[in-house]
């Protein structure tokens, strides 16, 4: 529904979320998804952080954010997002 877009609901949705994941100690967050709109919520490609998805997903559609910083310094590889 068109009437609910660039109302800031997706970008709430994710904050909430990706705090939420911090809490429960989680030090990064993981999407496969729109790299349009992540990448405006603090997404990178997986590719900057030399993480490679074993998926055959395209790599600019999977993104990954520290949520805390450093988080993914030593990350080295390939991963599965399923």
């Amino acid at each position: 529904d068109d009437s609910y877009r660039n109302k800031g609901l997706g970008r709430s949705l994710v904050d909430v979320v990706c705090e939420k994941a911090k809490e429960l100690g989680y030090s990064a967050a993981f999407v496969a998804g729109e790299h349009k709109f992540f990448s405006k919520v603090g997404f990178k490609p997986s590719t900057d952080f030399g993480l490679k998805n074993s998926d055959g997903i395209e790599d600019q559609f999977v993104q990954c954010k520290e949520l805390n910083s450093g988080s993914l310094d030593k990350a080295k590889g390939e991963f599965s997002i399923q």
